[in-house]
């Protein structure tokens, strides 16, 4: 099992042993701010669950303030509902794992998904 939470990161956040530290919303050409905004931390579990000494915490920094919209919303798409193939199939890679969704302000969903070695974050392609 899982556990997402928002955070307020500190300005010094950095790899440690049961931490790792990504910035998936840094790209080229994207205004990036100096410094994190509201981030999404996730407690990836074990067989025995996320209180088990295998447990790490993958912190998902947001330096774009895109998690602090007033539109904000966690979804979980989890793979017993009915339309997890529907998004699922929007991934770059199959999975048949349970992952996030984060609705923008715009109307095109973001994924959070795990690649079986971290969690990605796959931004489909606007369309006009």
């Amino acid at each position: 099992t899982d556990t997402a939470v928002l955070i307020k990161p500190a300005k010094n956040i950095k790899n440690k042993v049961k931490f790792t530290v990504i910035e998936p919303w840094r790209k080229s050409g994207r205004k990036i701010a100096n410094r994190y905004h509201t981030s999404l931390a996730i407690i990836h579990g074990s067989a025995n669950g996320f209180k088990n000494s295998k447990a790490k915490v993958f912190v998902l920094l947001d330096s774009t303030g895109v998690l602090e919209t007033p539109s904000f919303e966690l979804i979980v798409k989890k793979q017993t509902e009915k339309d997890f193939k529907e998004h699922s199939a929007l991934l770059p890679i199959k999975t048949k794992s349970d992952f996030l969704i984060l609705p923008t302000e715009a109307g095109i969903d973001t994924y959070v998904y795990w690649d079986k070695n971290t969690y990605k974050l796959y931004e489909p392609e606007e369309e006009p």
